[in-house]
């Protein structure tokens, strides 16, 4: 249920502060440090909160916008007691199925556990924080039609000057989700979350566990987000073909001076 704007700005003011971790794309600093691979999944991010309301325990999800401002509520869950009630937030993406009967929310990183702030922490502890959440929360969640996961993540050993940007095939078929980017971390040590794009486009199932044989299809580029061009608003012509559910998407000359 969509919390109305009363009742969005009356618990936004009981969010605890937080900081989100910090990512780059830039690959200037130690990289050796660097080992382990996360497939972030594409879709959408939001931050789940769990909290109070009254008597009540309750879970919130918190849609948030490319630049992770908070713009609406949800009221995903209530309970008389819930182990994680005591300020827990995580942040994800939302996974939906191609009947859209099942959400998946994939847990990708995670700032406050039963209200203990895990920013001074290496990722090797908050990890063992987030198995703990996912299995709490798929144990208190009523509705077997939204669970939580981790996301896919592998051992990385450092071997280049650069951070790799495919997907072995020995990882592609265990992935259940489109992935967006890659994302590198340390076990160990806190340090910047290091983001790279990809060069395959993987088409898979609506199961976060089993992918398409059609996963090794490859694209001829890469897509770097940050470049100022996509931050531009622009305007494309969008017309349909004559097959069904076909498409076509045109641009048109340059941004005007």
């Amino acid at each position: 249920m969509e919390l109305s704007y009363n009742q969005f700005s009356i618990i936004i003011k009981r969010l605890p502060h937080f900081e989100n971790s910090y990512e780059t794309s830039s690959q200037k600093g130690e990289l050796s440090l660097y080992n382990i691979a996360v497939a972030i999944p594409t879709g959408k991010k939001a931050y789940i909160w769990h909290t109070f309301h009254k008597d009540k325990d309750v879970s919130y999800m918190l849609d948030i916008d490319k630049e992770k401002q908070i713009r609406r509520a949800w009221l995903l869950d209530t309970c008389d007691i819930h182990p994680l009630s005591h300020n827990t937030i995580v942040i994800g993406t939302i996974i939906e199925n191609e009947e859209n009967t099942h959400k998946y929310f994939v847990v990708e990183d995670m700032y406050y556990y039963s209200g203990v702030p895990l920013k001074n922490i290496p990722f090797l502890n908050k990890l063992s924080y987030m198995k703990e959440y996912i299995h709490i929360c798929n144990k208190m969640t009523r509705d077997n039609s939204f669970k939580f996961y981790l996301p896919y993540m592998w051992n990385y050993n450092y071997d280049s000057n650069d951070l790799p940007y495919v997907i072995s095939n020995d990882h592609i078929d265990k992935i259940g989700y489109v992935p967006h980017h890659l994302q590198y971390r340390c076990l160990e040590h806190i340090v910047p979350y290091i983001n790279v794009f990809i060069n395959k486009r993987l088409n898979l199932t609506s199961q976060p566990t089993v992918v398409s044989s059609r996963a090794n299809r490859q694209i001829l580029y890469t897509i770097d987000m940050n470049k100022p061009q996509y931050k531009y608003p622009s305007v494309f012509l969008a017309q349909a073909d004559m097959q069904n559910d076909i498409y076509h998407l045109y641009a048109y000359g340059t941004k005007a001076s």
